[in-house]
């Protein structure tokens, strides 16, 4: 409960000192939340090296315990350390857990051979891109002209500049092996690159 001194409430606080505040509780969200993350990383390597489970039994339990791990961390940064503001703390908890599942999909399907379930023993033979989408994309920016005075007041004057950005949609095929038993497999991902190539 002496957390509650450390992320005291913001409200009744000043313009800058609440947002401070905000901040900071933000930062300890941020490291209270990369816990959960790290034991369901660490709890998903243990579950890799047991041969015997197949690929998306050893996923599945890891975003299952991330799920888990980061529920109990959001208790108890809710009932423990946060006056108010518990926004925050569902909107890092929807990040993390989307990071996290990342995380985990991507060791399981990389670093875990399919056929003999050994764990880290896959070696890169490169990557083809197999598919490309080009995208243009028409955006705007407010560029600031200068200020004019008048009488009453002073006007920051903006101006509003169009553009367009050309981006490649890759879908990219990674070629893998696993130096135990030489059995090979793909992995299918996607990368955006600026222009059109």
């Amino acid at each position: 409960m002496q957390g509650m001194n450390f992320m005291p409430s913001t409200s009744g606080k000043g313009f800058f000192l609440r947002w401070g505040i905000r901040l900071l509780n933000l930062i300890v969200i941020i490291l209270f939340f990369s816990i959960p993350h790290f034991l369901a990383s660490l709890l998903t390597t243990i579950l890799g090296f047991i041969k015997f489970l197949p690929n998306i039994v050893v996923k599945l339990l890891g975003q299952l315990s991330s799920l888990t791990f980061c529920y109990v961390f959001f208790l108890f940064v809710s009932l423990h350390m946060m006056h108010d503001q518990h926004w925050l703390s569902v909107i890092m908890l929807v990040i993390v857990l989307f990071l996290s599942f990342g995380v985990i999909n991507r060791r399981v399907i990389y670093h875990r051979c399919p056929n003999c379930h050994s764990f880290f023993k896959a070696e890169d033979l490169g990557s083809d891109v197999i598919g490309k989408t080009h995208v243009t994309e028409h955006k705007h920016q407010d560029v600031y002209k200068g200020t004019r005075e008048t009488s009453t007041q002073i006007i920051k004057e903006y101006e509003r500049k169009h553009y367009t950005e050309k981006l490649t949609e890759l879908s990219v095929e990674d070629h893998r092996r696993c130096t135990v038993c030489e059995f090979e497999w793909e992995v299918n991902r996607t990368k955006t690159v600026k222009g059109h190539v």
